[in-house]
């Protein structure tokens, strides 16, 4: 449904792979199928959205804790590209992966953020544009 691309730049390019699956993704939470009513632009569904590209992916969202812990003050979503585990040199995060389970283990390798997200979200632009476009940071 979703795929991404490092562009020339550094930013990264999420777009739609798939505008089928990508209209029924929308059409069943407009239906609230499967007992889920979150608003189109909350982040809880756009998270839910970037679920399965994630999970099959080198990227993560940056979790609240780190982001104190580095002292970003911003509420744009972010997305961190993981390094290895400082604890047992795992490159993967997933529990098939990583036996410390605790992303504070890992350095960052690279990290965007969503610059435009007081004006429109992730998941507009991708209705609309069919992409966005995450800044490196």
């Amino acid at each position: 449904m979703l795929n991404y691309e490092v562009l020339e730049n550094g930013d990264l390019r999420v777009y739609v792979s798939s505008q089928d699956k990508f209209d029924e993704f929308i059409h069943s939470y407009e239906d609230g199928f499967g007992g889920y009513t979150e608003n189109i632009e909350s982040d809880d569904f756009m998270e839910h959205m970037f679920e399965w590209t994630l999970c099959n992916s080198e990227l993560q969202w940056m979790p609240p804790r780190r982001r104190y812990n580095e002292g970003i003050m911003s509420e744009a979503p972010i997305l961190l590209e993981y390094g290895k585990c400082s604890v047992c040199d795992s490159s993967s995060q997933d529990d098939l992966g990583c036996e410390c389970d605790d992303d504070d283990n890992h350095d960052t390798v690279q990290a965007w953020y969503f610059e435009p997200y007081m004006l429109t979200s992730p998941v507009k632009d991708l209705m609309v544009k069919g992409e966005c476009i995450f800044t490196l940071i």
